[in-house]
């Protein structure tokens, strides 16, 4: 039997840590990502698996940003399709 092993700031409920600390900063950074990562990821193996042309990507999915993401969301998701995809 195998077990998986998620880091603690990944867990559903990590150890609350004041975000007025600095280590505090750095672990709502850490999960933000991770979240955002993880949610872009999909959308694009989504997308993908509809064999549309990348042209298609704006008017087929829309992503909702709120709160923090944004920050993360935008730029994660250009790595991914310049980076991973290949597009210019």
């Amino acid at each position: 039997m195998t077990s998986t092993f998620l880091p603690f700031w990944i867990s559903k409920n990590p150890p609350y840590i004041k975000s007025s600390l600095e280590r505090g900063k750095e672990l709502r950074l850490k999960q933000q990502y991770f979240w955002v990562a993880a949610s872009l990821f999909d959308i694009v193996r989504r997308f993908k698996k509809s064999k549309r042309a990348w042209n298609e990507f704006p008017d087929q999915v829309a992503i909702q940003l709120n709160d923090t993401h944004p920050t993360l969301a935008v730029v994660e998701l250009q790595r991914i399709l310049i980076d991973q995809e290949g597009l210019e």
